[in-house]
């Protein structure tokens, strides 16, 4: 779960983790952030951006910005469920923060940032200026961006970065618990989906069937089974049977049935989602390769959202069920699936 930013010139990231032990019930009910350009995912691209990065830093730039006489510094913590804001007026603070921002190197090119982790006001004699910034506790460097201009990264200094995370862990409200806790032991996910290349479906009626990038999808019953519905992709690499993706309803709208395209973790994904029962839904994920669907995430453990919990740009697959509640927690790693659970301390 590694991410910072993406450079929208070369679709490249540079990536970065925020190392969370603490979740609110609130985000996970869908305070996700904002995605960032799904398209730069390439490893080796990412390591040319670091390079690049690291090249930039190494020349003599003119300074952005001239700060020099804060009376007050605020820093709000954005990422989470809810918004909690420190003042500093003392003096080792706001020189910290002063200096941080002056001595931070502009990134080249126009960036397209994830949601920010905290939000910085700098409070002058006549002015205020406000930033964006992207620190945590495995950043190497952080970023900044100024709030009126935000197609313009700052990388921060390896020794502003360090200062202003000792001021950030210093403050407990700002690195306070919530009611909710990370999973600390996840199990590898035995994916049970199976797509099968055939000739033709028994299909008796189709309920539902949406065009998709490369092919179709179609919803339908098998004569016989009054009880489930089936999947089934057909492009010009075939036609394939995707297994039961729901149950049968006497209206099978979009609440109780439906199917959308999305990209996750650099991969072109379709997503369908039905419902067995009452409080039984199911969430398949397929990834669309070459015209062909490979199965990829089963998730019949509640109602799923993709939702960056830990504000390091990265989603994880979440889902609810129960009570009192359980969440569990699919994190994409190595290649495959890993999950957790989570019991509210509600």
């Amino acid at each position: 779960m590694e991410q910072l930013f993406a450079h929208e010139r070369t679709g490249e990231k540079v990536k970065g983790t925020f190392v969370s032990a603490v979740i609110t019930v609130l985000l996970l009910a869908g305070c996700a952030a904002e995605s960032v350009d799904p398209k730069a995912t390439n490893v080796q691209e990412q390591q040319l951006v670091q390079a690049k990065l690291t090249g930039l830093l190494d020349k003599k730039i003119s300074p952005s910005f001239n700060i020099t006489d804060a009376k007050e510094i605020s820093i709000s913590r954005v990422a989470g469920a809810k918004s909690v804001e420190s003042v500093y007026t003392d003096q080792r603070r706001l020189e910290a923060f002063v200096s941080a921002i002056n001595t931070a190197v502009q990134i080249q090119g126009i960036l397209n940032m994830s949601k920010p982790i905290f939000t910085i006001t700098v409070k002058q004699s006549i002015v205020k200026n406000t930033f964006n910034l992207w620190i945590n506790e495995s950043s190497k460097q952080g970023v900044i961006m100024d709030v009126k201009d935000t197609h313009k990264g700052y990388v921060l200094t390896k020794e502003a970065t360090n200062e202003l995370l000792e001021i950030i862990q210093e403050d407990s409200q700002l690195t306070e618990q919530s009611e909710f806790v990370m999973p600390l032991t996840y199990e590898k996910v035995e994916n049970t989906q199976k797509v099968v290349k055939v000739d033709h479906i028994q299909m008796e009626q189709l309920i539902k069937e949406q065009i998709i990038n490369g092919g179709k999808i179609s919803i339908y019953s098998k004569s016989g089974d009054d009880e489930l519905v089936y999947g089934a992709f057909e492009s010009e690499a075939g036609l394939y049977e995707l297994g039961a993706v729901g149950g049968m309803h006497p209206q099978n709208n979009d609440e109780l049935l439906s199917i959308k395209e999305l990209e996750l973790y650099g991969k072109l994904l379709i997503r369908i989602d039905g419902v067995f029962g009452a409080n039984a839904p199911i969430h398949n994920y397929f990834e669309m390769k070459d015209d062909k669907p490979i199965p990829f995430l089963l998730v019949d453990t509640g109602h799923a959202e993709e939702v960056d919990l830990d504000g390091d740009t990265i989603e994880e697959v979440v889902s609810k069920h129960g009570l009192p509640l359980l969440t569990f927690v699919y994190k994409w790693e190595d290649g495959a699936f890993k999950v957790g659970e989570v019991e509210s301390q509600q």
